[in-house]
């Protein structure tokens, strides 16, 4: 009987010490992508050539990108890489921009903008519900 308790005490807290990992996981992406996109804007665009770059971690794809701000016409690499990126030139993409630098440009990623932060904090729940469940509701 007691180490049905014991198991049932390490369990919670477990569990409850990855809502908490969870929980500040969301906060710091949520923080990082609003930071980040209190600079950005974001305007349609053209996949205008894609280029690959060998390094240490493997070939990266990077979609070179171009977009027009009032008269002026920018042609930038994406910030960031990926490998595989189906993606092909003359492609419409949604970019956003930097707009102290437009040359800092991406695709728009809704992933790393608003569903990461939300997973990790659906997680955090999750983890908090099964906790409370465990301690509260199944007796040792």
């Amino acid at each position: 009987m007691e180490s049905s308790g014991s198991f049932k005490i390490v369990f919670c807290a477990v569990l409850a010490f990855t809502a908490v990992l969870d929980a500040v996981a969301a906060v710091f992406f949520y923080i990082k992508a609003k930071n980040k996109y209190e600079k950005y804007l974001s305007v349609d665009g053209t996949v205008v050539r894609v280029e690959t770059e060998h390094g240490s971690r493997g070939a990266l794809v990077y979609p070179i990108l171009k977009f027009k701000l009032g008269e002026r016409e920018y042609e930038t690499k994406n910030a960031y890489g990926k490998n595989p990126w189906n993606i092909s030139p003359e492609t419409s993409v949604r970019i956003v921009y930097n707009m102290d630098e437009p040359n800092q440009a991406e695709i728009e990623n809704k992933f790393l903008q608003f569903l990461l932060p939300i997973l990790a904090g659906a997680s955090a729940v999750m983890a908090l519900a099964v906790t409370v469940a465990m301690w509260f509701f199944f007796p040792v």
